[in-house]
C-alpha cells in the first residue's frame, strides 16, 4: 500500500524525530500509558460501587474508602488497595515500639478507634480490621518506600503525596529499564517492545497503587545499569537500598557478583579471541581478574542492617520484621515444604483452586509455570547476570510462602519481558501485548473495586 508522497515524508520525518529523541519518546509513552490506567480505574469506579462486605472483608483499613462512608469517587483514594493501606501508616505514623504496640492491642481487644462506625446489625462489622490494631504487622513492610512518601508528605497531603511518589518513582523505573534494555542489546525497537511488555503486563496494574514494586524495580534496574557503567559504588548503593526495600532485595547479590566478575575478566586478546572461534578452551588466572568490583558489590547486603538494628531497639528481636511477615504465609524455615507445596500440592488440586484468590488460585500457578518456561527458554538469549536475577525471583517466592502474589511479583522480573520482546516472530509480541493489555484492564478493574487482593 503507498501514501502520498507528503504523508509518507511526514511519517519518515516523524520517525526520524522519535528515533533521535527516543528517550523522550518513551517518556511520553510512559505518561500516555500511565493515563491510559487513570482513567480506566476512574471510569470503573464510577460505573461498578465497591460492595461494602467485600472492601472489609479484603484486608486492614487505615482509613476509609469515601466509596464506602460518603459514597463518592476520589481519585487519589482509589489506589489505597490492601498493603497500600499498611504503608500510608507507616509513612504517617512511624513503626510502633513495644509500649504501643501492647496499647494497641488493648484497642483491639476494646474494639475502640476504628475509624468507621457500623449500622447497628450490620453483618459486614465482623470483619472489621484495623492497621493501628494490629500495628505490630507494619514491622512485614520494609521502610523505604513508606520513607519515600514521608518525605514527598513534607509538602504534600498524605494521599497526594503517595500518588506523587509512586508515580514519579514507577516511571522512572520504566525509564530505567528502557535505558538498561538499550544499554545491553543497542537496540531501541528491542527496548521500546520491552518497555511495552512490561508496562501492559497484566499485574503490572499494580505500580499505579501505592505498592513498592516500581521502587523495588527502580533499585534493582539502576544497580545493574550502574556497574554495567563503571558505576561500581554506585550500583552497590542502590543494592543495599534494594535491600531496604524488600527483605527479598538482598538476593540481587548474586547476579550483581556474576556481572562483577565479567568485568573484571582481562580483555581478550587476539589470540583468545580465536581461539574462542575455533572452540578451544582457554583458561583465565585467578590473579588476572579485577576484583575491586567485586568487593566492592560484597557491601550491598549490609544495606539490611539498618532494619535489624531498629527491629532490635524498637521491640528487642532483631528479626521482628520475619516474625511479623508469619501473618501473610511466610515461612522462612520451611523452604522445601513451601517448594514442595507450592509445586505438587496446589499443582494437585489445580481444579479445585478458585481462578483468583488471596492465597493458592489458579491464575497464579499457571503463571508460575508460564514464567519457568521464559526463564527455561532465556538461559542461552539472556546475559547471565540478568538470567540469575529472573530465575531468583522466580524461585524465592516459593522457598518462603504460598503462591500469594506471585503473579504481581512476576512484574519486578523485567528480564523476561525483553526475552519475550526478542523472539524474532513478530506477531507473537504483538499476541502478547494484546492479551496483556485486555488482562491489564480487567486486573486493574478488579483492583479498584477491592474484587481481588492480589
Amino acid at each position: 500500500m503507498s501514501f502520498p508522497p507528503g504523508v509518507e515524508s511526514g511519517a519518515n520525518r516523524l520517525r526520524s524525530l522519535v528515533s533521535r529523541h527516543h528517550y523522550l519518546s518513551v517518556f511520553v509513552f510512559i505518561l500516555l500509558t500511565k493515563a491510559l490506567f487513570w482513567t480506566w480505574s476512574l471510569a470503573v469506579a464510577h460505573w461498578f460501587p465497591v460492595p461494602p462486605e467485600t472492601y472489609f472483608q479484603g484486608g486492614h483499613h487505615y482509613g476509609i474508602d469515601p466509596r464506602i462512608a460518603e459514597h463518592r469517587v476520589d481519585f487519589l483514594s482509589l489506589w489505597i488497595y490492601a498493603d497500600a493501606e499498611w504503608y500510608l501508616s507507616i509513612a504517617e505514623r512511624g513503626y510502633p515500639n513495644t509500649d504501643r504496640m501492647q496499647k494497641d492491642a488493648a484497642a483491639h481487644a476494646a474494639r475502640i478507634g476504628f475509624p468507621y462506625t457500623f449500622a447497628p446489625g450490620d453483618p459486614v462489622a465482623k470483619y472489621r480490621k484495623y492497621t493501628e490494631w494490629d500495628s505490630d504487622a507494619k514491622y512485614a513492610f520494609f521502610p523505604l518506600y513508606p520513607l519515600s512518601i514521608a518525605m514527598v508528605r513534607l509538602v504534600l497531603p498524605l494521599h497526594l503525596a503517595a500518588f506523587a511518589a509512586t508515580n514519579a518513582i514507577s516511571g522512572l523505573a520504566f525509564l530505567a529499564v528502557y535505558a538498561l534494555a538499550f544499554t545491553y542489546f543497542s537496540d531501541k525497537g528491542l527496548a521500546f517492545r520491552s518497555l511495552a511488555l512490561l508496562v501492559f503486563y497484566p499485574f503490572s496494574a499494580f505500580y499505579q497503587a501505592y505498592y513498592s514494586e516500581g521502587l523495588f524495580l527502580l533499585l534493582a534496574v539502576l544497580s545493574f545499569y550502574c556497574l554495567k557503567k563503571g558505576r561500581t559504588g554506585l550500583s552497590a548503593l542502590c543494592g543495599a537500598l534494594l535491600a531496604l526495600a524488600r527483605a527479598t532485595g538482598v538476593a540481587i547479590l548474586v547476579p550483581l557478583l556474576v556481572l562483577a566478575v565479567k568485568q573484571g575478566l582481562p580483555a581478550e586478546t587476539r589470540a583468545v579471541k580465536r581461539a574462542q572461534k575455533l572452540k578451544r578452551k582457554t583458561a583465565v588466572r585467578i590473579g588476572a581478574i579485577d576484583w575491586s568490583s567485586v568487593r566492592m558489590v560484597c557491601l550491598t547486603p549490609l544495606g539490611l542492617a539498618p532494619f535489624l538494628l531498629f527491629n532490635y531497639f524498637n521491640t528487642g528481636h532483631w528479626n521482628y520484621f520475619a516474625l511479623a511477615q508469619r501473618k501473610w504465609g511466610y515461612e522462612g524455615g520451611a523452604f522445601l515444604d513451601n517448594f514442595l507445596h507450592n509445586i505438587f500440592v496446589a499443582g494437585s488440586n489445580f481444579f479445585r483452586l478458585k481462578l483468583l484468590s488471596d492465597h493458592d488460585c489458579q491464575v497464579d500457578y499457571a503463571m508460575m509455570l508460564l514464567s519457568l518456561a521464559v526463564v527455561v527458554l532465556s538461559y542461552k538469549r539472556l546475559p547471565l547476570e540478568l538470567w540469575s536475577f529472573s530465575a531468583l525471583q522466580w524461585l524465592m517466592p516459593l522457598l518462603l510462602k504460598d503462591l500469594m502474589s506471585f503473579s504481581r511479583h512476576l512484574s519486578i522480573s523485567f528480564p523476561l519481558f525483553i526475552f519475550l520482546a526478542g523472539i524474532r516472530q513478530r506477531f507473537v509480541w504483538w499476541a502478547l501485548l494484546c492479551c496483556f493489555l485486555a488482562g491489564s484492564l480487567v486486573i486493574d478493574g478488579m483492583m479498584v473495586t477491592w474484587h481481588w487482593v492480589g
